[in-house]
């Protein structure tokens, strides 16, 4: 499989993410996958399920919405907005970012790299800490 037809598969399974597709990793990922976000780094396609699974649990609302994509000579792109609503009450979430994917010579997913700022995008949002992270931020940037 080449590596365009690998990355359309893999945005597909990113798109339609739901608890009962989080299993189909295991047939587009290889068995030493690496997956990466501002939070964990962890190691396997199972790990990976076992990560998305307790995200479903904790959000509401779940899903990506690919925007873009780019073919490199090493590595594919993704350029994305994640949306979700922290269960219960929390407000719901459009969180933008990139993933950098690397594939081996069969189309597998060998590497998952998810860059969005946290600080911005989700821990901004949270009552009390949204404020004073700004102030925190604004003051490193008056120097």
């Amino acid at each position: 499989m080449d590596r365009a037809d690998a990355l359309d598969r893999y945005a597909r399974w990113m798109t339609t993410l739901s608890p009962q597709s989080l299993a189909e990793l295991h047939a587009l990922a290889a068995p030493h996958m690496v997956f990466r976000d501002p939070f964990v780094e962890i190691e396997g396609p199972q790990a990976v399920i076992d990560l998305f699974a307790r995200m479903f649990k904790t959000l509401k609302g779940v899903r990506f919405e690919i925007h873009d994509r780019a073919l490199g000579t090493d590595n594919a792109f993704l350029a994305w907005t994640f949306h979700c609503k922290l269960k219960p009450f929390g407000p719901k979430l459009a969180i933008e970012g990139v993933s950098r994917i690397g594939f081996d010579g069969t189309g597998r997913v060998t590497r998952h790299i998810d860059d969005w700022d946290a600080s911005q995008q989700l821990y901004g949002k949270v009552p009390l800490l949204g404020p004073a992270l700004r102030r925190v931020q604004a003051r490193w940037i008056a120097g």
